[in-house]
C-alpha cells in the first residue's frame, strides 16, 4: 500500500502533492505509524496505539476498522493504550464504541489492576495518571 506506481514512476501520493490534492494528501500520507504494506485490518488499530500515533487510529476507525479487534498477541487496542497510560488514546477508543470489559488473551482487561498499575508506571506526569483513573471510574 502506498508503494504503487504508474507508468511514468509517479505515486499516488506524488500526483496528489503535484496537483495540489490537499483532501487525498491526508489519505495517502502516513507520517507517524507506516503503513503495513499490505490491505489494513483490524489488527492495525492496536498497532497503531503501539505507536502512539492517535491521528492514525483516528483515520483506521474512520475506515472503518473494527475498534475491539484483537492484535497478534491477544490484546486490543484498549488495553494497550491503558497500559501504556495513553489517556488521549484510551478517551477516544472509548468514545468510539470500545469494549472495557473485552480481556485480552491473557485475562487482562483495561479495568484490571494490572493494567491500572502498568497505565501509572507508563505515565508521563501525575496528571496524566488521575487522569487514566478519572477514565476507568
Amino acid at each position: 500500500m502506498g508503494k504503487a506506481r504508474l507508468r511514468d514512476g509517479q505515486s499516488a501520493l506524488g500526483v496528489a502533492l503535484l496537483n495540489g490534492n490537499t483532501a487525498s494528501l491526508a489519505w495517502l500520507s502516513w507520517p507517524n505509524w507506516h503503513l503495513p504494506g499490505r490491505r489494513l485490518c483490524g489488527q492495525d488499530i492496536p498497532a497503531a496505539v503501539l505507536a502512539a500515533d492517535a491521528e492514525a487510529v483516528k483515520r483506521l476507525l474512520e475506515l472503518g476498522l473494527p475498534v475491539n479487534a484483537f492484535d497478534s498477541k491477544g490484546s486490543t487496542a484498549l488495553i494497550h493504550a491503558c497500559g501504556q497510560g495513553q489517556t488521549a488514546l484510551v478517551r477516544l477508543l472509548l468514545a468510539q464504541g470500545a469494549d472495557a470489559g473485552v480481556a485480552a488473551a491473557s485475562g487482562v482487561k483495561m479495568t484490571s489492576v494490572r493494567c491500572i498499575l502498568l497505565g501509572l508506571f507508563f505515565a508521563r506526569a501525575t496528571e496524566t495518571a488521575f487522569t487514566t483513573l478519572t477514565v476507568l471510574e
